[in-house]
């Protein structure tokens, strides 16, 4: 379970309706500070949230490199995917 404080929204969850995504989070601040507060804009303008920054689109870029580079792991997405029901078809689901 993830704390209140911390839960937000985002359009990824619409992707991810349609294809196999991820959604890391990077810590910004310490594990009390909420998303959207004057808090959390200071710790993302301090060298620790460049230093998160840099750590989540590093860790990003490699799993990328990852999934690209073996077939293995990209048919275990898929399959994963698939038993989890696979895309959504929007027009029947919504029509």
């Amino acid at each position: 379970m993830v704390p209140e404080f911390l839960t937000g929204s985002t359009d990824l969850g619409n992707l991810s309706y349609r294809m196999p995504a991820i959604h890391p989070m990077i810590a910004v601040s310490g594990p009390t500070v909420a998303l959207h507060t004057v808090e959390f804009a200071a710790a993302s303008s301090s060298e620790a949230g460049d230093r998160a920054v840099r750590d989540g689109a590093l860790g990003l870029a490699l799993t990328a490199v990852d999934y690209l580079a073996d077939a293995g792991l990209r048919t275990a997405v898929h399959a994963e995917f698939a038993a989890q029901g696979g895309p959504l078809d929007v027009e029947r689901y919504f029509g």
